[in-house]
């Protein structure tokens, strides 16, 4: 009986071993929330910018500096965490983007509220994420929302996403 046990436990276990190691090595599990590469351009990644406890913003603006050398916008995208919103942006200068998101009935919750398509030049350099300039509006009051950001990076290949948090 004892025999009969470890022969179906070894093999269960190894395969329970070489799943997990497979898993982990996927890059669709690792923690990048909402990054996506364009399937017919391995070269391009989708970066999310990520509110953290929104509540009724009608407005933000933001600049995220990047290294040019590493990165070109193709474009910006309104997120799920913000889908009636109207979304403009533009290059200020090589490095740095400006972003701005508008939703007259307030966007509120956590998640991506925009996604910024970047054409990857150079896979194994780094470059920063950083969030500057960061201005946001109450949808109903017009005043400023304090803000808090976690700037994002990229490191040969690994990334940290951005984040906006906002301070009630």
């Amino acid at each position: 009986m004892q025999q009969f046990k470890l022969v179906y436990v070894v093999p269960a276990v190894l395969l329970s071993t070489v799943i997990l190691v497979w898993f982990a090595g996927c890059s669709w599990l690792r923690p990048t929330s909402g990054v996506t590469t364009d399937e017919s351009d391995f070269d391009r990644l989708n970066i999310p910018v990520n509110f953290v406890g929104a509540h009724n913003i009608g407005s933000i603006q933001l600049e995220i500096v990047y290294s040019p050398s590493v990165f070109e916008p193709i474009e910006v995208k309104k997120g799920p965490q913000a889908p009636d919103a109207v979304i403009k942006y533009e290059v200020k200068e090589a490095g740095r983007l400006a972003i701005k998101v508008i939703d007259t009935s307030g966007i509120n919750g956590s998640g991506a509220m925009a996604q910024i398509m970047f054409k990857v030049l150079d896979r194994d350099s780094s470059s920063p994420l950083d969030l500057e300039m960061i201005e946001a509006l109450d949808a109903t009051t017009h005043v400023g929302v304090p803000t808090e950001c976690i700037s994002g990076g990229f490191d040969a290949g690994s990334l940290r996403c951005p984040k906006v948090y906002f301070n009630d």
